[in-house]
């Protein structure tokens, strides 16, 4: 009759009464064992997925390793050629000591003549000063005309200045003159001069006084004749000190600092294991 009354819940309670408590007991019974199942077969199911993810993980790290590894021993065999943040590059002596003087915190204003996106100096460069906390004024100058590429403006290059100049001292002068007054800097703390894009220019590209009292000085490439002009002056000058210098490696570099400058950092401290400190 309750079920003819559209009541068949209260139907159900009524005949499981009728029943009595153990007919009652062994269904909710059987649905609590239903229900564990379930979740048991959920729980096996979820673990057995975590794990394939897990698995997952180790092979394609394991893959990548062999392959990193792989790609290592090519470059260290023919030579770097992949983009420098998974290059055996970042791991090179002079391109290391490029990004470590960078990323100095004393160092406030920073310049790379004769810069190129694809050049590794410049890459470290570029990574150094971002990784520095006191995000330095940095100016990239690039020769346009010389160099194949053109740099990307990337969102990783925040806070760096690129300036493309025609290969002129003139111009040249000109621009290094208006970043100094402008940043208002007096000497810059760090200066790097790339030959790979100066070759091919005027032997007296780099002008004197504007560059003049840098406090860290870096020459890629001393064997070329514009940079190892500048390198000659450094040498014979009585306020730096030769931190560093590899002529063997690649095209030869050199490392100059101020005898002004304290000695502190951890970057100061790799190149005093050259044993090179004059202190």
């Amino acid at each position: 009759m309750l079920v003819a009354c559209g009541q068949p819940a209260a139907a159900e309670l009524l005949r499981r009464y009728r029943l009595g408590p153990d007919v009652s007991g062994r269904a909710s019974q059987r649905l609590s064992q239903a229900a564990d199942s379930r979740r048991t077969k959920i729980s096996r199911s979820t673990e057995r997925f975590f794990d394939r993810r897990m698995r997952y993980r180790k092979l394609r790290t394991r893959l990548k390793g062999s392959i990193s590894s792989y790609l290592h021993a090519v470059e260290s065999k023919y030579g770097y050629f992949l983009p420098y943040r998974i290059s055996e590059s970042r791991n090179d002596e002079f391109f290391r000591l490029v990004r470590d003087l960078t990323s100095d915190e004393r160092v406030r204003s920073a310049v790379v003549i004769g810069a190129a996106a694809d050049q590794y100096s410049t890459q470290a460069f570029l990574a150094g000063i971002l990784e520095n906390p006191t995000r330095p004024a940095a100016h990239c100058i690039e020769f346009l005309g010389h160099s194949a590429s053109v740099p990307t403006r990337r969102a990783s290059d925040t806070g760096v200045d690129w300036h493309q100049l025609s290969p002129c001292s003139t111009e040249l002068k000109k621009v290094i003159e208006k970043i100094r007054r402008e940043g208002n800097i007096h000497s810059f703390d760090l200066l790097l001069i790339d030959g790979s894009e100066l070759d091919k220019l005027a032997p007296d590209i780099l002008p004197r006084e504007e560059l003049d009292g840098a406090k860290s000085v870096i020459l890629d490439d001393t064997d070329r004749l514009s940079v190892h002009k500048r390198y000659d002056r450094l040498s014979r000058d009585s306020r730096y000190f030769q931190a560093a210098y590899n002529p063997t490696l690649r095209n030869g570099y050199a490392i100059f600092k101020r005898f002004d400058v304290r000695v502190s950092s951890s970057s100061d401290a790799d190149i005093d294991g050259l044993g090179l400190d004059p202190t």
